[in-house]
C-alpha cells in the first residue's frame, strides 16, 4: 500500500518499526508471539522517550483535573510508562492489563497496594471494579471494533468517571471517533504535536446520559 505525503509526513520521527502499524486500521487482534518478542527487545522503548511527552501530559493532565486521585483502568498498558507518570499525581488504585507477557514482567517490581498489573486480552478482560478513569492510550486503533471495545468497557466505568482516549492522527482515525460519537460525548479534546509534526488527538469522554 502506499503512504500518501501527508502520512509520510506524520510517521517522519518514529523508529521505521513503528511507522507503519498506527497507520492503518487493525484487521484483527495481534497475535501473541509477536507483541512477546517485541517486548523481549527493544522494539517498544521509544514510548519512553520526549517525543511521546506530549500525548501523555495531556492524558496525565485530564486524568489531575477531571479525576484526581480517582481509580485507573489503562488497557493496553504495555510497560507500564503511563503509570510512572500518574503516580506522581497519586491514584487510588490503578490496574493495567496488557495482552503481553513479557510486557508485565517488566513492571512486576512495581506492584504495591494500590498498583497492579495483569496479562489479560483486553477483549475478553472482565472485573466487577468500577473504575473512575478508563484509558485507551494509543491501544484503540488494534482492535478489530473499537467502538464496541468502548461500549464494553462503559459497563466498567464508575457513574460520573472519564474515559480518555489518545490515538495517533491518521486518516483512518476520523472513523473510530465518529463510532464512538453514538457511545460517548466529549468532554474535551486537545491536539497536539512533537518535534517531528507527529500529532496525537486526546479526547476525554464521557458515557451519554441516554445509555
Amino acid at each position: 500500500m502506499k503512504l500518501s505525503p501527508s502520512l509520510i509526513m506524520l510517521a517522519q520521527g518514529l523508529p521505521l518499526a513503528a511507522r507503519l502499524l498506527p497507520l492503518f486500521a487493525a484487521e484483527e487482534t495481534p497475535p501473541r508471539a509477536r507483541w512477546e518478542h517485541e517486548y523481549g527487545g527493544d522494539r517498544w522503548s521509544y514510548l519512553a522517550g520526549l517525543d511521546e511527552a506530549a500525548h501523555y501530559s495531556v492524558i496525565v493532565g485530564y486524568y489531575a483535573l477531571l479525576q484526581p486521585g480517582g481509580s485507573v483502568l489503562d488497557v493496553g498498558c504495555g510497560e507500564g510508562i503511563l503509570q510512572s507518570r500518574l503516580a506522581p499525581h497519586g491514584y487510588r488504585r490503578y490496574l493495567g492489563i496488557d495482552f503481553a507477557a513479557g510486557a508485565i514482567e517488566r513492571v512486576e517490581a512495581r506492584r504495591d497496594r494500590a498498583t497492579d498489573f495483569q496479562v489479560a486480552d483486553a477483549t475478553s478482560f472482565t472485573t466487577d471494579q468500577a473504575f473512575d478513569v478508563i484509558i485507551f492510550n494509543e491501544s484503540l486503533y488494534y482492535f478489530c471494533d473499537p467502538a464496541a471495545v468502548v461500549e464494553r468497557y462503559l459497563g466498567f466505568l464508575a457513574g460520573d468517571g472519564v474515559v480518555i482516549v489518545s490515538m495517533v492522527i491518521a486518516r483512518n482515525r476520523i472513523a473510530i471517533w465518529n463510532a464512538l460519537a453514538p457511545l460517548v460525548e466529549t468532554v474535551d479534546e486537545t491536539t497536539v504535536f512533537n518535534r517531528a509534526r507527529v500529532g496525537w488527538t486526546v479526547k476525554a469522554l464521557r458515557r451519554r446520559a441516554e445509555l
